[in-house]
């Protein structure tokens, strides 16, 4: 990767690659659709065509062993999210994933410790990082993913931390139940 550019691959080419995603990625000066993912490329022949990438894989497999590829976007359904997102990370690839995250709470703490354990292993993303203000007033955010990774409860302060605090208490409470959770906004 040139430290200027980022070669994505796509995996699921589905609606939201078509209505958004596919074009935010083509439209970025630093960004570069390389590669798409779909399991019957010939089904989303006219999508992929729109897209132009440069190579179609029909496999995560041989895409996550391309050295080419920078960063994969997860866009398959929810149930694959977790583990498509665990491979390109293992793999060496920053991801990005459609929402919701994973099917479970479980999932997603489990793609928080992959996420960690790759980066505390040594992994260069310095290069890699874009200003976001958009994200620059979301603390409550940076903590919440923390608190997964160190497997406590999250802690946050000011009005808005208290409130969350509370919400993602019985979140925190009941992912290490493995129960769906019911959080009221009152």
């Amino acid at each position: 990767m040139s430290r200027n550019t980022v070669n994505w691959a796509i995996v699921g080419v589905g609606d939201i690659v078509r209505k958004r995603a596919g074009a935010a990625i083509l439209d970025q000066p630093h960004s570069r659709l390389y590669a798409c993912v779909e399991i019957d490329p010939q089904a989303r022949r006219a999508e992929i065509e729109a897209l132009a990438p440069r190579k179609v894989f029909s496999h995560i497999t041989p895409m996550l062993a391309d050295e080419t590829v920078d960063a994969v976007y997860i866009s398959t359904p929810v149930h694959l999210h977790a583990a498509h997102a665990i491979a390109a990370m293992k793999a060496g690839k920053d991801v990005l994933v459609e929402k919701p995250m994973a099917l479970n709470t479980a999932d997603a703490a489990e793609m928080c410790r992959v996420a960690e354990a790759v980066i505390t292993v040594g992994r260069d993303i310095e290069h890699r990082q874009v200003a976001n203000p958009e994200n620059l007033h979301y603390p409550l955010i940076d903590d919440f993913a923390r608190a997964i990774i160190e497997d406590r409860p999250p802690r946050f302060s000011g009005a808005d931390g208290i409130k969350a605090t509370q919400v993602l208490e019985k979140i925190f409470e009941s992912s290490r139940q493995q129960n769906w959770v019911e959080v009221s906004f009152q």
